[in-house]
């Protein structure tokens, strides 16, 4: 929960994320028919209204005089939505993107452990 300290970063990032889901689920949307990739796409940008429908109203309940007509608990549950849509964005995101992967066939790439590191083997399995 935000205090008002550094709320800047946090509308600058949700701005970045806006941005690249759009433009992920847009791409999906326009490249292919297959519903099990155009299902998530869809709940990708309709989680995303909600997300940032909860983020205005939770920005009101708690930096503007607003608050004074809502209850704590509307407020409350404001903020607690705006957390578990977020998560529930998340979730739905790498759903996407694993069956993306699993497209193009890139989760048969191994990982190979490089000295300290891990690195990426193209040549896995071929």
């Amino acid at each position: 929960t935000h205090n008002g300290n550094r709320l800047d970063v946090h509308l600058l990032f949700a701005g970045l994320v806006t941005v690249a889901l759009v433009v992920l689920a847009g791409r999906v949307l326009r490249q292919t028919t297959a519903p099990w990739l155009r299902r998530p796409a869809m709940s990708l940008l309709a989680l995303l209204l909600v997300q940032l429908g909860l983020g205005v109203g939770a920005y009101l309940w708690r930096f503007t005089s607003l608050n004074a007509a809502m209850t704590p608990a509307l407020g409350l549950l404001l903020l607690a939505a705006h957390r578990v849509t977020g998560a529930a964005l998340w979730g739905t995101l790498v759903m996407l993107v694993v069956r993306i992967l699993r497209l193009v066939g890139l989760t048969e790439v191994g990982i190979v452990r490089q000295g300290s590191g891990l690195r990426l083997d193209a040549d896995h399995g071929r």
